[in-house]
């Protein structure tokens, strides 16, 4: 049954609170409490005391605090727009944020006044309101929580009213402000917190998720004041500190994204761990059976997902504690709400088991993007919204979500979803974090790479490709492996597609596949090579060979990780192994159109008498001494058996080969290349590849 009758202006919401529950903790921080008749008294006093006019734009930006959650209604109370920004938001997103709504207050820690001096130096007419240290001139929100006010509150905005603008993450691009009302954001309460999953007065919520996120800003602050529970607030996804929280706060309910709990369910081990919950929700990514049964394990608690997006302020579907075995299924429409599974291409519905984009028409659906009708008409279609997600509903009419359209890899006509495989690698033990992104592939198109974060023992590449094999089918299965130190992710868990491309990398272990163009084997290409000679023909020999080195260098930047490295250094004391040098050939053939031969690390051991060589082999001076450049092995010698083999299997030489070549010359032959075998086959009976 959906509690519409919990839908009612804030503060008849809060005097009734006050009234019926006025000791009960509404909220608490690792520093303060506050009950929630101190909550009706505080938010109505900083309301009347701000001094906004209705309509306002009010930034609030405070982390997982008390003040943040008394902000957030105050604001509401003195009818002004609430406008929530993460604190660990980039100067360029606060930036953007803070012109884009129009702000005219600021309300955040003074320690954040000092760390992004240069950004409000921009927006000088923006009023600062300062929480957790000295005013410093400014306004002091202790000072306006607490003294009691001369005028009542205004306390005259009404359900439907713009209330809020909230910022989307920016996954893909430059954050969009969704603008909602008290009625939007309070029906995934109303329609399915409350009535499928219990959310009561005696809940306890532990909260690790953004308050500025939409999932914080629809449940932990107005969900959990209309039906008077609390909120234990803590800030960020680590471990340590949440279970220490969990043991503390006598929490009933835990909230996170998928991440977070497989970090809870690898920091114990698999050992359960006595709490009080009932159970976990999620929501921000897909889940997995895995996931839910390591859960179920650790903590004795159903994981329930929530699937929703800051434009429809609240859940689209809830899956709800059933018989059903759906773990991994985003679950049943809300009520009111209708969901379309949709062919992209032609807006048409498609068949139950059949992926399309997910189209959601329901009393949450945003009102617009603020300043942007065009996103807005692109967006919305009619009464329905074009979420960007893809999925399919099973015969039960279970939804379920794959994925992001803007996040395809499309692998030779196959639609691959990043987020299928990195479900997968996260469960491989060793990796600590996964992404993977898709890199371009002159045949196929894009193929998968996966990057990912060791943990204390490092990453074993077999066991990587194992599990890949096991449960991906061949398709699916990432041509490289890349170690990186973190995976970037927004403040709400989601991972920071666009940064990818962009974080350090080291190359960890190829997949050797079918054939040389699966395997990615770079073949020369005359365009690039003739628009290069053409550059290099008009400079001094010595500005064409720097041009090259600095090529080099950024290549080899690409293979071992960044660092500072000179001309002249080896690329053997930089560490560069086998696999390494394969890495390297490939990149050099694609930046100059070169069939540049994979021995070419060990002819020309400095970035120096490389670009010497290339040089030369680009301008037609190929028999030119190149300084530094090895001179002839002598008979028999490691090197003369790795370039005479090189060069007679140059035509038909594989990834692997390659490598394998490289490490026998210069380890001896009980060494073995770190390249992988990904079609060997995973099971007795000699298939190869995998399911799905």
């Amino acid at each position: 049954m959906v509690r519409t009758d919990l839908i009612r202006p804030l503060p008849e919401i809060l005097r009734g609170n006050a009234t019926r529950c006025g000791e009960r903790i509404a909220f608490a921080d690792a520093r303060r409490t506050v009950t929630y008749a101190e909550l009706e008294r505080r938010t109505g006093a900083f309301a009347a005391n701000l001094g906004c006019a209705r309509g306002d734009r009010v930034a609030l930006m405070l982390g997982n605090t008390v003040e943040m959650a008394e902000g957030y209604l105050g604001v509401a109370r003195a009818a002004a727009v609430g406008v929530p920004i993460n604190p660990y938001c980039s100067d360029a997103e606060l930036d953007h944020i803070l012109a884009d709504s129009g702000a005219k207050v600021l309300v955040t820690h003074a320690s954040s006044v000092r760390r992004r001096e240069q950004v409000l130096a921009r927006h000088g007419q923006v009023r600062l309101v300062v929480a957790g240290g000295s005013g410093g001139g400014h306004l002091d929100f202790e000072t306006l929580s607490s003294t009691p006010p001369l005028i009542a509150p205004r306390d005259d905005l009404g359900v439907d009213d713009v209330g809020w603008i909230l910022y989307t993450s920016g996954t893909t691009g430059q954050p969009k402000g969704v603008v909602t009302t008290l009625t939007k954001t309070l029906w995934g309460t109303v329609a399915a917190y409350v009535p499928w999953l219990g959310l009561c007065e005696d809940d306890r919520l532990l909260w690790p998720m953004p308050l500025s996120h939409c999932l914080g800003h629809h449940l932990a602050v107005l969900g959990v004041v209309a039906v008077g529970a609390g909120a234990r607030l803590v800030d960020g996804f680590a471990a340590g500190p949440l279970l220490d929280a969990l043991d503390s706060s006598e929490a009933t309910i835990l909230v996170g994204v998928p991440t977070m709990f497989h970090r809870l369910a690898q920091a114990l081990d698999g050992r359960p761990h006595p709490n009080t919950l009932r159970a976990c929700w999620f929501g921000g990514a897909p889940g997995s059976a895995e996931l839910g049964a390591a859960v179920a394990r650790t903590l004795g608690v159903p994981l329930l997902n929530t699937y929703g997006a800051t434009e429809t302020s609240g859940p689209i579907t809830v899956n709800p504690p059933s018989d059903r075995d759906t773990p991994a299924s985003a679950g049943l429409p809300v009520p009111g709400n209708s969901v379309r599974v949709v062919d992209p291409a032609t807006e048409r519905d498609v068949p139950a088991g059949a992926e399309g984009e997910l189209w959601v028409a329901g009393p949450g659906v945003m009102l617009e993007y603020h300043n942007q009708p065009d996103a807005t008409a692109a967006a919305l279609r009619g009464e329905w919204l074009r979420t960007g997600d893809l999925g399919y509903r099973d015969p039960h009419g279970f939804l379920y979500v794959t994925g992001r359209l803007k996040e395809l890899i499309i692998r030779g006509g196959e639609n691959i979803h990043p987020a299928e495989i990195e479900q997968v690698l996260e469960r491989v033990p060793g990796v600590l974090d996964a992404a993977v992104l898709g890199r371009a592939h002159h045949t196929l198109g894009e193929v998968p790479v996966a990057l990912l974060v060791p943990g204390p023992d490092g990453i074993d590449p077999d066991a990587v490709f194992a599990e890949c094999r096991k449960e991906l089918s061949h398709t699916k299965i990432p041509v490289e492996l890349r170690q990186i130190e973190a995976v970037p992710r927004t403040a709400s868990g989601k991972i920071a597609r666009r940064e990818l491309a962009t974080v350090p990398m080291r190359l960890l272990a190829l997949a050797e596949t079918e054939s040389v163009e699966q395997a990615g084997w770079a073949r020369p290409d005359a365009a690039v090579r003739e628009e290069l000679r053409a550059r290099l023909a008009g400079l001094a020999a010595a500005d064409g060979i720097a041009i090259l080195g600095d090529r080099i260098l950024e290549s080899v930047a690409l293979i071992l990780g960044s660092g500072r490295r000179r001309l002249d250094g080896t690329f053997k004391n930089w560490g560069m192994t086998s696999l390494g040098a394969v890495g390297l050939r490939n990149q050099l053939v694609t930046v100059t159109g070169l069939d540049v031969p994979v021995t070419a690390v060990f002819d020309y051991p400095t970035p120096a008498a490389l670009a010497e060589y290339l040089h030369a082999t680009l301008l037609g001076e190929g028999t030119r001494a190149v300084s530094g450049a090895r001179t002839a092995a002598a008979p028999g010698t490691p090197d003369a058996v790795l370039g005479d083999e090189f060069r007679r299997r140059m035509d038909e030489i594989t990834a692997m080969d390659a490598a394998e070549l490289i490490l026998l010359a210069t380890a001896g032959p009980t060494a073995q290349a770190t390249t992988i075998n990904a079609n060997s086959s995973a099971d007795a009976d000699g298939e190869k590849g995998g399911r799905r």
